[in-house]
Order: structure tokens, then sequence, then C-alpha cells
């Protein structure tokens, strides 16, 4: 197995980024009993290591599999990517008192302040007030979602509603991810949606092509605009591990050479 794996295909770009967000839909521990009727996915402790070192800052575990081994699993992974220093969006989201307002993971670059909340399951009166409460502690507030309906290529109308939502709201940009197939962007009120990355390190699901394709999504925020933005193509390997892919005549620019300091 190459050094690096799974993401040695594409570490240069996550490493350049300022920040670099990903969907973490394991459970990275040891402990709990299965919880699920759906295929469980586990990773053992060393994925941890594995993820932080492909240049990826944070993680978020609102999805569908974070609870594959119930609330000792759960919560024991998140005991450990606080060990290893791993930041967790919606680490909240099986909280009991769900009237608490998801608390965003913050980080400031170059003086702007940006909040990122991980949702999975969430009424429209929630996201609406997570999002005001981030709003009142950062410049930009940054949604992931693990929303839709899997294998379905359009965004469905509670996608697109719940998007506005947040929107309206006060939020800056709405990222998706559940469906293992690419879903569109759009801009509303001059703010991106982008409603489904497709697979990005994923095995088992590459009998069919649509389910190898994914894209790393490339922003460029200010306080005030969207510069603009950019769907780095990447496709699934047959060991299941990501891979840029760069079309002939691609106006796609290189990765920079540069390393986060």
């Amino acid at each position: 197995m190459e050094p690096g794996f799974p993401f040695a295909g594409v570490k240069e770009r996550l490493s350049a980024a300022d920040v670099a967000i990903g969907n973490l839909e394991c459970v990275v521990s040891t402990k709990g009993t299965l919880s699920t009727w759906h295929k469980p996915f586990r990773s053992p402790l060393i994925g941890i290591d594995v993820i932080k070192s492909a240049g990826i800052d944070a993680v978020s575990v609102a999805n569908n599999h974070s609870w594959d081994f119930g609330a000792d699993g759960f919560y024991d992974m998140l005991q450990n990517l606080d060990a290893k220093n791993l930041p967790v969006l919606g680490r909240g989201y099986r909280q009991e008192l769900a009237h608490e307002p998801e608390k965003p993971w913050k980080v400031e670059i170059r003086g702007t302040k940006i909040a990122f909340l991980g949702f999975y399951l969430e009424t429209d009166d929630k996201l609406k007030r997570d999002v005001e409460a981030a709003k009142k502690e950062a410049d930009l507030v940054v949604a992931y979602f693990h929303w839709g309906r899997e294998k379905q290529s359009e965004a469905t109308p509670e996608q697109k509603r719940q998007a506005r939502v947040v929107i309206d709201a006060g939020g800056d940009l709405v990222v998706g991810s559940h469906v293992h197939v690419l879903q569109p962007t759009e801009m509303y009120k001059g703010k991106l949606i982008a409603y489904g990355l497709g697979n990005f390190v994923f095995m088992g699901m590459n009998t069919e092509e649509r389910f190898r394709r994914g894209a790393i999504l490339e922003v460029e925020l200010s306080k005030e605009t969207l510069f603009g933005f950019e769907l780095v193509s990447t496709r699934v390997d047959d060991k299941g591990a990501p891979r840029i892919v760069v079309p002939e005549n691609s106006y796609l620019p290189d990765a920079p050479k540069t390393s986060k300091p």
C-alpha cells in the first residue's frame, strides 16, 4: 500500500487550503455495540492521525453512521478526536437537550472569524437558531449538512428549503454530503450552496462510475463577498482512495506548492 494511503492523491490540494473540512462517516472507536440496521462503519484509532496528516483541519460527525456503535462508540470517538486535537463539527446533534444551540467550531484566518456548524436531521427552527447564534460570534458562518436522498443527483425540496433557512439566518456558505453522487451547486442571495460533493474515500461503491465521482470544493471568501469557487473533480480508485481528475485542456490551476504554517 502506498505511503499516505488513502489521501496520497489529494493531500497536496487539501494541505494548501487555509481550512480543510471533511465528513467523518464512521466510528473511530473500539467501544460500543452494534446499533444500526445498515452496514456499520468503524475505523481504527490510527485513522485520526491519517486524517490529520492529509491536511484536514476539522471533521463533521453529524451523519447517519457516527452512531453505528451507539452512545458508547460515539462519545468515545469524540474523546479520541479531542485527544488528538482534531476539531469536530456537529458533536451535539445527538444531545438530549435539543433546544441547546450547536456549538460551532471557530477559527480566525487573517482577521476573519469563521464559525463552522455540522447538521443532520435538524428542524428548520433549530437551524435558524444555531446559525443566528453563531453569526453573533463570527464574520462568516459555514453550514455542513448530511442530507438528501441516497443515489439521487438532484437536490430535494427539503435540501433547498433548509439551505435557504441557513442563508436567511445569516449563513454564508452551505455544503452537503450523503447521497453518494454529485449534486448541483447554486447561488442564493449571493451565497453558495453546494448540495452534494459525492464520494471521496469510499470502498464498495465503485460498481458504477457515478459512485466513483466526487469533488473537493475550494471556496475563496472574505467578510464581504464570495470571490469564487471551484469544484476539483475526484474519482475513487479500486482501493477506495480519491484521485484528482484533471481533464485535458483543464482550466484548473495546479495545487499551490506551499504548506500550511
